[in-house]
């Protein structure tokens, strides 16, 4: 790669980019990340996570670099016999070029069609199916703004002579756990880089979060983690990726790092009362900003969408102080935990739940359901999903982490849940003057 700039990152000291991928940040697509904070509103909390979706993205381009680079240095054999089973005519030395490029264009382009205020805004995203309450998700933006944008910058690739040519379809292939547009070739064997429970969008947040937030919950051993990346050939001539027997303590750390982030950081009582006004407030201007429906436009209307972010957003808010949700969030009037169940909840947290939710039924307030234990609205969020890593073992055999850890097998089972209640804050009386 022919390095056209180089930009300073607090984590990789820099990042290199070619004129190809140059090209794409200075997209105004991709610069509507820079509009995009990478935590919404938990500057509230945290001053200075005020950090954006730009950064984030050119950091998991080059940490999906450091894996993929490690992989082909130590396990070039075993991407060898791969390449030989699919198809013996490949070169492999241009194949590897050709799987990297393909590798950090996804990288770079994976949230490019996250939503306002990043995950929080997710809510007022359309139904994909009303029917079995599916909403479309980020990454369906972000496969719809790459082929709207950036094909024709994509498929300029220069590929090595002798490979087949990059399509849009090789890139957006990588994105979203259903995605499969463009599957085949040794970038989409790789595809855990990318999307999974390893994967470089993972281990970049935790660290950058970390950093912005000033906690060392999300901090882990980056070089370590990167060196200790493994790869094997699994059943039916596949390649799974893992993680070396010599690096089991990382990837524990790694999944820790994820629990201590969202149970201190991502799922703290104030990080979560801002979510709900964040997803009120769009309730109450998406209308003004000509959204049908108090809801973002679907993937479908790609443009309408991509003019809207954190900027045009709070513009709207500032201007419409009449919405109480708007008032809330400039003067930080949030509404205030009132009560907060044990976690899990015991039965007399439930009884008592059931008659706060009765009581203020018809009155202001707000309930948070972490775990859906009744009729509640956040689904469950594991923090380590059965055979979700493997590891390597001197022999070559392939063993799930939690058969191997005691520590992440007690973050399997039972799965996070807690009841919350907030009300608004109670107005103060002014004391009456005895002079």
């Amino acid at each position: 790669m022919a390095t056209k700039k180089r930009i300073r990152d607090v984590i990789y000291g820099f990042i290199e980019l070619d004129e190809q991928e140059l090209e794409i940040i200075d997209h105004p697509i991709f610069q509507r990340l820079r509009r995009i904070r990478q935590l919404a509103f938990t500057d509230m909390l945290y001053p200075g996570a005020c950090h954006t979706r730009f950064e984030h993205s050119l950091g998991v381009m080059q940490m999906a670099t450091y894996m993929y680079n490690h992989i082909v240095e130590k396990y070039g054999d075993v991407l060898k016999c791969y390449l030989h089973g699919v198809d013996d005519v490949v070169d492999f030395e241009k194949e590897i070029v050709r799987a990297r490029k393909i590798i950090r264009l996804a990288a770079l382009l994976h949230d490019v069609g996250h939503a306002p205020f990043s995950h929080s805004g997710e809510e007022l995203m359309p139904y994909r199916n009303q029917d079995k309450d599916e909403r479309y998700e980020h990454e369906d933006y972000s496969i719809a703004a790459i082929e709207e944008y950036f094909k024709k910058i994509i498929e300029r690739s220069e590929e090595p002579k002798g490979c087949s040519k990059i399509s849009v379809n090789d890139v957006t292939s990588l994105l979203g756990k259903k995605s499969v547009r463009g599957a085949g070739g040794l970038h989409f064997s790789l595809k855990p880089i990318i999307s999974g429970q390893l994967d470089a969008d993972r281990a970049d947040y935790l660290l950058r979060d970390s950093i912005h937030t000033g906690v060392d919950y999300g901090r882990y051993d980056m070089w370590r983690l990167i060196n200790s990346v493994a790869l094997t050939n699994g059943e039916g001539g596949t390649l799974v990726f893992a993680i070396s027997y010599k690096g089991l303590q990382v990837a524990e750390s790694l999944v820790i790092a994820r629990y201590h982030m969202f149970s201190q950081v991502y799922y703290h009582k104030v990080r979560r009362i801002y979510d709900y006004h964040v997803v009120e407030a769009l309730k109450e201007v998406l209308p003004l900003l000509e959204c049908e429906g108090a809801v973002f436009p679907p993937p479908t209307q790609i443009d309408n969408y991509m003019r809207l972010d954190d900027w045009t957003v709070l513009g709207a808010i500032n201007s419409n102080l009449s919405g109480k949700h708007c008032k809330i969030l400039k003067n930080r009037q949030h509404y205030k935990l009132e009560y907060e169940s044990s976690n899990p909840p015991s039965n007399d947290d439930i009884r008592k739940f059931t008659g706060y939710e009765a009581k203020y039924k018809s009155k202001e307030h707000y309930v948070y359901n972490l775990g859906k234990i009744y009729q509640g609205d956040k689904k469950a969020k594991q923090w380590y999903k059965p055979e979700g890593i493997q590891i390597l073992e001197e022999s070559g055999m392939l063993v799930n982490l939690e058969e191997k850890s005691k520590l992440v097998t007690s973050l399997i089972d039972p799965p996070p849940s807690m009841l919350a209640l907030y009300l608004p804050r109670k107005k103060k009386t002014k004391e009456k003057s005895h002079g």
